[in-house]
């Protein structure tokens, strides 16, 4: 995805004054205000387990926006063993979320692969308790053509919120957002808004 042209869309559309990073003590990023917390296939499970870890707190999150992410108590489809590295560059072809740019460079993709490598191995190792829940209402975004998630899966984040659930499905594979930016941008004005109402 491209970070710098979603981050101006968002703002843009949302009319924003800026996105917060997650960041932790000491770094001057910490949340000491009311947000809404966004992750994309990995970057959900984190999102989920940072509000577990704010919940009952002035900086729990007001909304969670989870998008081309299983349930988090759905157990991946990859094994943590998966695959060499050109088993590895092939997947990443196929999901269409890294520039051929990038994958054509070997000497940077020598220093990439055991980054991307890791990651697989951590999403492949993490389950979620099936009594773990967040508070805040939980969106989920889909892609209708998402080799990793399917419906029936990324279902399962309702059973992982006791606020309410919803869930909605885009034309795309698992890197959906940039073909859907300007309905994406529609679908977190509209969670921004609720989370708002509901902070007053």
């Amino acid at each position: 995805m491209k970070t710098e042209a979603w981050t101006q869309a968002v703002r843009h559309r949302l009319d924003l004054g800026r996105l917060l990073p997650l960041g932790g003590p000491g770094d001057g990023t910490w949340i000491t205000e009311q947000v809404v917390f966004f992750g994309h296939s990995m970057g959900a499970l984190v999102a989920f387990e940072t509000a577990i870890a704010l919940s009952g707190g002035d900086s729990a999150p007001r909304a969670l926006l989870v998008s081309a992410s299983r349930g988090p108590s759905v157990p991946a489809r990859r094994d943590e063993n998966f695959g060499t590295d050109a088993e590895i560059m092939a997947d990443l072809r196929e999901l269409s979320g890294t520039s051929e740019q990038l994958l054509a460079n070997e000497a940077l993709m020598q220093v990439v692969l055991p980054v991307v490598r890791a990651d697989y191995r951590a999403v492949a190792r993490y389950r979620s308790s099936p009594e773990a829940r967040v508070s805040c209402p939980v969106t989920a975004l889909t892609g209708d053509d998402d080799p990793l998630v399917d419906q029936s899966e990324a279902r399962v984040w309702e059973r992982h919120t006791t606020g309410g659930f919803r869930l909605r499905q885009f034309p795309g594979g698992h890197f959906f957002l940039d073909e859907n930016r300007d309905r994406l941008c529609e679908e977190l004005a509209l969670l921004t808004a609720s989370a708002a109402a509901l902070g007053h």
